[in-house]
């Protein structure tokens, strides 16, 4: 499960690039189609940021001490 918490954190910080990146440019050039690809972005970075945090909630619930965090905020 560390596994799947890391690697959807390593997309959303790609995934809010490409967001970032399309969205500003779909507005400077007012394409709708790059518009319509950074929204797409964004939905794709709430998704892995919700199963980002599921998998911490679930460490903690599991007392996962592999994982720091949990292994730092938990008794």
């Amino acid at each position: 499960m560390t596994n799947l918490g890391d690697l959807s954190l390593i997309l959303t910080i790609f995934a809010s690039l490409w967001a970032i990146c399309t969205l500003a440019y779909g507005l400077k050039k007012r394409s709708i189609d790059f518009i319509d690809s950074g929204r797409r972005g964004v939905n794709c970075v709430f998704f892995l940021v919700t199963l980002t945090s599921i998998m911490l909630v679930y460490g903690f619930v599991t007392r996962d001490f592999s994982i720091k965090y949990v292994a730092d905020h938990s008794s």
